[in-house]
């Protein structure tokens, strides 16, 4: 994990995610939770969504109101895929691209993106289909 995201190598950031992955790799439908995260990259709190047998719809407001309401600075949505193949679709590249541009002038950052399917876990972030937002200098 150190790898993909420093701030979150935190053992609070590791159940938070292995909890989400727990509850995401046996799910017949098509899922999703949010983990946010504080600036030290300690868990906040995370929320459920579901979604169909083969697609979910990625509701930007509400991940962004709940980080907001939260005082998140980071993000990480986990969602799975119950066909047991982990690559994002097209759809999935897009929303999550459009969420880390709604993300970027509010100070947020969308830390990445992973897809659980069955034991395989694919990250956006480490494929280079997302990029950490860029500090003003």
């Amino acid at each position: 994990m150190r790898a993909l995201f420093p701030r979150l190598e935190t053992d609070g950031a590791r159940a938070a995610l292995t909890d989400a992955f727990g509850r995401l790799a046996q799910t017949a439908r098509e899922a999703f939770v949010f983990c946010l995260f504080d600036r030290t990259g300690r868990p906040i709190c995370s929320f459920t969504r579901g979604g169909g047998a083969g697609s979910i719809e990625l509701n930007f407001r509400d991940v962004i109101e709940r980080a907001l309401g939260n005082a998140a600075h980071g993000i990480v949505l986990v969602h799975n895929h119950p066909s047991g193949d982990p690559t994002p679709s097209a759809d999935d590249i897009a929303s999550t691209r459009m969420l880390a541009a709604l993300c970027r002038p509010l100070e947020l950052e969308l830390h990445d993106h992973l897809i659980v399917a069955g034991d395989r876990i694919f990250s956006m972030r480490r494929a280079g289909l997302i990029e950490a937002n860029r500090k003003a200098a």
